[in-house]
């Protein structure tokens, strides 16, 4: 028989900087009281809150919480806000340290999530731990440490990235000249550079994971975030800013794949409003663009929170500026566009669904407009419908990219899961007047849609 009983979701979160056994408990424990965890972590551009920097940069610590027993979801935190990330994750229970009790920022989380139904549960602290000793002792030695009292799993995972980080941490030290020297001094014969784009929700992120499957591969999304974003904003904007930085660190992280695979795939779907540009300066193999089901993407976007903060937009000749309630949000702030000057007024007025609409059909444009001027010989259109659950889609893609060796089908169907949120693609019924609204602002967005729905270019 079936059981009827609700999934409990859990959710904890942390820096997770040099990982160690007083981590590892809380996880342990939070996972014996739910049935999904998630494992919120903290972006680079939040830790400064600790007046600290991480060893480890965001990405790699996300990686090793993604891979360690019991953890369901690694997800970023770009919220200090408990209550915030409650919006996004819609969890049941929160796990935390005992250091945080009755602090006044964990009471008022309390008195704030109990009004949706949230308990926060506390657990002991793990003493005789030391993450600050840990950094020295990482910082200061070239070679593989064996520190005590870290689980067996952790042990394999710690040296992998031991070892990555001091290869990374010669790379961060570069120039920006020495960064651009390498790159093109690279044997491209031996390594490929796919780039991915999209408007979001689109499954990159699997992509990503499958990619990473392999030995020969390695996938990432949104690496550097903020950076990212800007880099979007000042495009979009037409502001009269140098990106080259921003272009210089996307080949760092090209670098950074290249030191232990032949295959990197960068992704973000912040390259969405200068693409062309962007490929002619990173010289991709191939692209990837994942395209999917308007519908689906609107809903997802709309479980996501997009616009569900009012903007203050006066001067509407100019570029938008600061806005109070995205506040340590500077992600969003850049990377969530608004209608330009007068047609803002109209935008506002509309419900969060048409908002969305609207964002996603001119995102989609600039994306087409871009991918329609490439070699389409390098483009591979991803419809995450089609790949959804498909061994035989796998199979091409696989032969088409070069990945090696082939995953067995039961290895393709388990990476999913490491790249789903669920709760982020439930539907719900919209509205007389948010249908009208979709309809009035996707047209492109659906006329594209139905045009590449079963073309793997365009």
């Amino acid at each position: 028989m079936i059981s009827s009983r609700k999934q409990i979701i859990g959710y904890t979160s942390g820096v997770f900087d040099t990982f160690h056994v007083g981590h590892l408990n809380i996880l342990k424990r939070a996972k014996a009281q739910c049935d999904h965890l998630i494992v919120g972590v903290t972006v680079d551009e939040l830790v400064g809150y600790k007046n600290t920097k991480t060893v480890f940069p965001f990405q790699d610590r996300l990686e090793i919480i993604r891979n360690i027993q019991g953890v369901d979801e690694a997800v970023p935190q770009d919220h200090l806000d408990k209550f915030e990330m409650w919006k996004e994750h819609k969890f049941d229970v929160m796990f935390i340290g005992d250091d945080w009790k009755n602090t006044e920022r964990f009471n008022e989380y309390e008195r704030k999530l109990a009004t949706v139904g949230v308990k926060i549960v506390y657990f002991p602290y793990t003493r005789g731990v030391s993450t600050s000793l840990m950094k020295q002792v990482i910082q200061n030695s070239t070679k593989p440490i064996i520190l005590p009292r870290l689980d067996k799993i952790y042990d394999k995972v710690r040296l992998k990235f031991r070892n990555q980080f001091v290869s990374e941490t010669n790379q961060d030290s570069m120039s920006f000249e020495n960064i651009c020297q390498s790159f093109d001094e690279i044997d491209r014969n031996k390594k490929k550079l796919v780039l991915g784009v999209q408007v979001g929700r689109g499954g990159m992120k699997w992509m990503c994971e499958i990619f990473s499957a392999h030995a020969n591969a390695h996938g990432r999304g949104e690496r550097n975030r903020l950076a990212e974003s800007f880099y979007r904003y000042i495009r979009y904007n037409n502001l009269p800013i140098d990106v080259s930085g921003i272009i210089d660190i996307t080949k760092r992280e090209a670098l950074r794949d290249w030191s232990h695979a032949d295959i990197s795939l960068v992704s973000s779907p912040y390259f969405s409003h200068d693409f062309l540009n962007f490929t002619q300066q990173m010289r991709p193999d191939r692209v990837i663009w994942a395209l999917n089901d308007p519908v689906f993407t609107v809903t997802s976007f709309y479980n996501k929170g997009w616009y569900a903060k009012p903007y203050i937009y006066r001067e509407l000749q100019k570029s938008i500026g600061f806005q109070t309630e995205l506040e340590n949000e500077w992600s969003h702030f850049f990377g969530r566009l608004i209608p330009r000057g007068e047609l803002f007024e109209e935008w506002a007025a509309l419900t969060r669904v048409g908002k969305i609409a609207w964002f996603l059909n001119e995102t989609t444009k600039e994306i087409y407009s871009a991918i329609s001027q490439l070699p389409q010989e390098k483009v591979w259109i991803f419809h995450l419908k089609e790949a959804d659950q498909n061994y035989d889609y796998y199979l091409s893609l696989a032969k088409s990219f070069g990945l090696s060796p082939v995953i067995t089908k039961e290895k393709f169907l388990s990476q999913k899961a490491k790249a789903t949120q669920p709760h982020e693609n439930t539907l719900r019924a919209w509205s007389t007047q948010e249908m009208e609204e979709y309809e009035k602002y996707s047209q492109d967005y659906k006329m594209i849609y139905q045009k590449l729905h079963h073309a793997d270019k365009i």
